[in-house]
């Protein structure tokens, strides 16, 4: 959708990666596509570098009659057992160390266990998951403002009072995680670069596939997963009220 509105540049052919495997298999994907421009994303962090090849590994190795393989792409991963996503944003909201980013007008991604695991018993029975890749996603369409408001009302901590530019708060995170490779902490800070553009980035993923095709149908809402979470035992449940 995004290059029709750009018809005068041609076919494009859209590519991520940089590891020497992905190299390679761009090589050959280019040498055997007709196409005018490349665009190439490179990911900003090792994790989402390490997250692409290791999705590239498992798309090669499908091969009917012998490994049948299918890739599935969850949101950011959240509920029971969640010790560090929505835990660490209740005490960065407890402490007022929780700003919005540039309004908090973008529309994130989130995938509850529950939601996941359906997912992936789906993938794993139906004939037609197989070579193939689903987005499996909460049924809600959230901004983070949304979101984080829905998190500060159920834990009874205060919601984001302000909001910064993502330049304010990205640089934030930075020297918070100099400061800790300075003062030799194994343990993230409380702010990341990465955190900032997970809760920052505009995510627009589409279930429909994985809804026509495998029956998917989320069983866990947005609100039904931060009542379960309040209430299971520590640690999540000991953040709300501050105690």
């Amino acid at each position: 959708a995004v290059y029709e509105q750009y018809p005068h540049i041609g076919p494009v052919l859209p590519a991520e990666g940089y590891a020497s495997a992905q190299l390679e298999a761009l090589r050959q994907t280019i040498d055997a596509t007709e196409a005018d421009v490349v665009v190439a994303a490179t990911p900003l962090d090792p994790y989402s570098a390490s997250k692409l090849a290791g999705e590239q590994l498992v798309r090669r190795a499908h091969e009917p009659g012998r490994l049948v393989t299918t890739v599935i792409r969850p949101g950011v991963i959240w509920g029971a057992g969640d010790q560090k996503i929505v835990p660490r944003l209740v005490e960065l909201l407890r402490q007022g160390r929780l700003p919005l980013v540039e309004g908090g007008e973008n529309r994130i991604a989130l995938t509850h266990v529950a939601n996941l695991v359906e997912g992936l018993r789906l993938a794993a029975v139906m004939p037609a998951a197989a070579g193939k890749v689903y987005h499996l996603l909460d049924d809600e369409e959230l901004t983070a403002r949304e979101a984080l408001e829905a998190i500060a009302g159920t834990f009874g901590v205060p919601p984001p009072r302000r909001s910064l530019p993502y330049w304010a708060v990205y640089g934030a995170a930075a020297a918070l995680e100099g400061g800790a490779r300075l003062l030799g902490r194994r343990s993230p800070p409380p702010m990341t670069r990465y955190g900032v553009r997970l809760v920052s980035c505009d995510c627009r993923y589409d279930r429909t596939k994985a809804s026509q095709e495998l029956g998917y149908r989320p069983p866990v809402s947005f609100r039904q997963g931060l009542e379960e979470l309040a209430a299971a035992p520590r640690p999540a449940a000991a953040l709300r009220g501050g105690k």
